[in-house]
């Protein structure tokens, strides 16, 4: 099968003209491109741009059973430790809060994953993320 446009949208702009243009089918919508979006570090602006859209923030990955913040926040290694990286956890956390407590077929959620990874800096934003809101 061929590869949506919109998995190459790296940018706000792009992903715009390929939205507008209703570039993508909507079967591609799960997996979806938010998935791209995670995996490959794209701007979180993109990322928000397409949830704005509708695009699925539900959709939990087959073989896993993770959701889209499972695979974020494993990929939280040092040199992810940025703004960027940041901003897309809290959109998550904003977007869809309830996803916080997702169990996978390993039997856990985001948030075990990151204390399981011991990374205190993403723990203490995803705990403290509903009571600074």
């Amino acid at each position: 099968s061929e590869t949506p446009p919109c998995f190459y949208a790296k940018t706000i702009q792009t992903a715009q003209v390929i939205i507008d243009n209703q570039f993508y089918r909507s079967d591609y919508r799960k997996p979806n491109v938010l998935w791209q979006v995670i995996q490959y570090g794209y701007p979180a602006e993109v990322m928000e741009l397409y949830i704005q859209n509708k695009f699925d923030l539900k959709w939990l990955h087959p073989d896993s059973g993770d959701c889209l913040l499972h695979a974020l926040v494993s990929l939280f290694y040092d040199d992810r430790k940025d703004d960027n990286f940041i901003k897309k956890v809290k959109l998550l956390l904003t977007k869809m809060p309830d996803k916080i407590n997702t169990i996978n077929k390993k039997g856990l959620t985001p948030l075990d994953v990151v204390q399981k990874d011991y990374n205190k800096q993403l723990e203490n934003i995803m705990t403290n993320f509903y009571t600074s809101e």
